[in-house]
């Protein structure tokens, strides 16, 4: 969340650099939790899927948001740190998921439109 303002004021590479943080993290807990079977990929440049067995996904979800949400002041410089606190501006993490049979789906998109409505 927020991204695109982390990447006007910061710039491409700064942006670059948190989507692939981000991406290390979320394959750091899947491969710290043993899910070696499991998917990751991208539904758009600041979506991440995850494929998983549906005993790991509230596990997988802390996992995950914990590590990102540990880490995002560190993307700012040291003095926006404080600024970058502020709600509305801030890089944040949200979570969702759909479980397998719950819903049947024809096209990514409705996938992602899924997936933002469910977010936490």
């Amino acid at each position: 969340e927020n991204l695109d303002a982390f990447h006007e004021h910061y710039g491409f590479v700064a942006s670059d650099d948190v989507m692939r943080a981000v991406s290390l993290m979320v394959h750091n807990a899947m491969r710290d939790a043993g899910n070696t079977d499991e998917f990751l990929g991208h539904l758009s440049p600041t979506i991440f899927v995850q494929t998983l067995a549906a005993s790991n996904v509230e596990g997988m979800k802390d996992r995950v948001r914990t590590r990102i949400e540990q880490s995002l002041d560190y993307f700012y410089p040291i003095k926006d740190r404080d600024q970058a606190t502020m709600p509305k501006r801030r890089l944040a993490v949200h979570t969702s998921s759909i479980t397998a049979g719950e819903k049947s789906f024809t096209a990514i998109e409705d996938i992602k439109a899924e997936l933002i409505a469910r977010k936490k």
